[in-house]
């Protein structure tokens, strides 16, 4: 396609876009003209800087153990009780440059800090150590790069039941947990199309397997054979914020084919269990 064609259909791409296929009409602009979007993006991310320290999913899940043993340091649940954990790592794509620490640590509620050694290189971190804040026992943020880890135990652990997966409680906690990242990423700049990689990861997992430990009913799957059951995904920050339960939705049905659950899953029940644990009381 010449010049001019490529010109004039690109005034009707932008004279025909209507809300909600603003992403369709960026990507069909982008295939006329890669060169002209390619320095527009640079342009408007000329603020912000890379935040890769780790390039590739399986890195994410290195960088998990990394904080894990940090963890371990303040963190040590008495010997007689074992617990199924929940870790989470988010990263943004692209991160502002010369945040305010300050205001970093109020919006954790922690002025606790440590230095943690990621790709050869040492980090100041802000730490959260026995909080309460959205469930979280042991948080970990790295200002330079807008890294956010957590660990945490289960809901289940908690009753005594470490190897019981409950879908509706565990929507319900990564429902939680997203919204809490997307708050913090909000707050620290980034637009609401920026995009996170996020990675659960649930430790301990040997013998995990669905079931309920609230009046839901969900059918038993078989035990899980693995140490750790994963998720991994990139999801941009609107997604976070505005559609909550439908991402989590998809989050929990995903781990369910993992424990090759059996069950008749319905997205609607999820999306309705998160909706309800999310409004306004």
């Amino acid at each position: 396609m010449d010049k001019k064609n490529r010109k004039d259909l690109d005034k009707y791409l932008q004279k025909f876009a209507v809300r909600g296929q603003e992403k369709l009409i960026y990507q069909l602009r982008q295939m006329l003209n890669p060169e002209r979007d390619k320095v527009s993006s640079k342009s408007t991310e000329s603020k912000k800087s890379s935040s890769r320290e780790f390039i590739g999913r399986d890195k994410l899940f290195e960088l998990m153990n990394t904080f894990r043993n940090e963890t371990g340091k303040y963190k040590r649940p008495k010997a007689k009780n074992r617990y199924l954990y929940i870790e989470l790592l988010c990263r943004p794509f692209v991160y502002p440059d010369n945040i305010d620490i300050t205001e970093i640590k109020k919006y954790l509620q922690s002025d606790s800090t440590i230095q943690i050694g990621i790709n050869d290189k040492l980090f100041n971190c802000i730490t959260n150590q026995g909080q309460k804040k959205e469930s979280f026992d042991f948080s970990i943020f790295v200002p330079k790069n807008g890294l956010f880890y957590t660990r945490n135990r289960s809901t289940e652990s908690i009753q005594n039941k470490p190897d019981i997966f409950d879908p509706k409680i565990q929507s319900i906690t990564a429902a939680g947990a997203l919204v809490f990242l997307g708050r913090l990423y909000k707050s620290l700049g980034l637009n609401s199309r920026d995009r996170l990689d996020i990675a659960f990861r649930y430790n301990n997992a040997v013998d995990l397997a669905v079931g309920s430990i609230g009046p839901e009913t969900f059918l038993p799957s078989v035990k899980f054979g693995e140490e750790n059951l994963t998720f991994y995904a990139v999801r941009e920050l609107h997604e976070l914020l505005g559609q909550t339960a439908e991402t989590t939705a998809v989050i929990i049905i995903e781990l369910l084919k993992k424990l090759h659950y059996q069950g008749i899953v319905n997205k609607d029940f999820f999306v309705h269990a998160v909706s309800k644990y999310l409004a306004p009381k």
